[in-house]
């Protein structure tokens, strides 16, 4: 039978990372005549500063609300305070389209902020990536959302298990897999040949990525520890793809030591790169260094060795692709040494434990987001932690 009425599923996206993963599952709500996607763009979405991405999502998406965040640098406050201007337009934008839902994805502080809307406008809230753990102050938020989510999309089993260890509902944790995953599997992303030829990689070119964000936890000096990468790597490549971090605190210093190398031939800087793209490079790169989560997430399925650098992912379940190093010259170096020496490391690429699944997360999430009774019991949320 026929749903009697249009089910309107509002999508909140403030980040490329994020915005790549959700799209396959953003296509599935789309196709489905009974769904409306209402999508909402924040944060780096539209900030010139990292790429102003709101024109490669609106190439395939209608967008249905933005919400300027006008974060004025990089300090604890100034990131604050852009979030308090988001959460009034959160508000705004929520009382406009009147959702039915709201999908949340992964730690981000937009995220959160998303949440503490939704909840306090009697809106279920979906929640993806729930209970991973990563190293970063951004698990205090994950954590934070899901506590206030109705719905739960885990990566992985493990992150399942700690989704009902916080109290959440079986009946409504749903293991689904990674969504970043989608793509990699299904092929849809830029083919060697046009990614070569579009950032200029020729085949006997040894390149390396580089994409490193603020280490949020630790009060380091960014900049320091992005001028010892760049030394590091540029030192070993032919050629140096450098990638702008997130919107996190501390980015300026990251920013200001990648464009010191504005000028060296061998190294290419891009403030955002199309998440097809950007699996394209993954696909024909010789090693990815830094602490995004594609290190630990999407290499494994290039095979392509990593040097996951601090804390930012350390607490995330990763493949042996990848080599835990600190940050500075000299670690770096010596990781990338490793990498290029040691004969089990380069076998056992071959055979790598995949811990994010086999593709189909979106499919299964749209899936869910349209049958799913969206109810005032599961809007009540009656947790028990102590009977569990």
């Amino acid at each position: 039978m026929a749903p009697t009425k249009i089910r309107k599923i509002a999508v909140l996206s403030g980040k490329r990372g994020g915005y790549g993963a959700m799209r396959p599952m953003m296509r599935e709500i789309c196709r489905c005549p009974y769904n409306r996607l209402q999508l909402i763009v924040t944060d780096q979405h539209l900030d010139t500063k990292f790429g102003k991405t709101e024109s490669e999502v609106e190439a395939e998406f209608e967008i249905s609300g933005r919400i300027p965040m006008d974060q004025k640098g990089d300090t604890n406050s100034e990131r604050v305070t852009a979030l308090g201007i988001c959460l009034v337009g959160i508000a705004q934008t929520l009382q406009k389209l009147e959702p039915d839902i709201l999908v949340l994805f992964g730690d981000r502080g937009e995220s959160l902020v998303g949440a503490m809307g939704a909840i306090n406008m009697g809106i279920p809230i979906a929640h993806i990536q729930g209970g991973d753990i990563s190293g970063n102050v951004d698990d205090l938020m994950r954590n934070a959302i899901t506590k206030l989510a109705h719905l739960h999309f885990a990566s992985n089993e493990k992150s399942a298990k700690r989704l009902i260890g916080l109290g959440e509902n079986a009946d409504c944790i749903f293991n689904v897999g990674d969504c970043h995953v989608d793509s990699i599997v299904n092929g849809e992303y830029t083919n060697e040949r046009n990614v070569r030829k579009k950032f200029d990689v020729q085949s006997d070119q040894r390149l390396g990525i580089v994409l490193q964000h603020p280490e949020t936890m630790s009060g380091r000096d960014s900049y320091s520890d992005m001028k010892g990468t760049i030394k590091a790597v540029t030192s070993v490549f032919d050629k140096t793809i450098i990638i702008y971090p997130c919107s996190d605190q501390g980015h300026d210093g990251i920013i200001r030591a990648i464009n010191e190398h504005k000028d060296a031939k061998s190294v290419a800087i891009y403030r955002n790169i199309d998440a097809t793209d950007f699996l394209g490079l993954l696909s024909i790169a010789s090693m990815l260094i830094g602490n995004s989560s594609a290190g630990i997430i999407e290499s494994p399925y290039f095979r392509l060795p990593v040097i996951n650098l601090g804390e930012r992912q350390s607490g995330r379940l990763h493949s042996e692709n990848v080599i835990h190093a600190e940050f500075g010259e000299k670690p770096i170096t010596e990781a990338i040494g490793l990498i290029d020496t040691d004969m089990a490391f380069s076998k056992g690429l071959d055979n790598l434990t995949i811990h994010y699944g086999s593709g189909g997360s979106g499919k299964r999430i749209a899936s869910i987001l349209a049958e799913v009774d969206l109810s005032k019991d599961l809007l009540s949320k009656r947790e028990d932690v102590i009977s569990q």
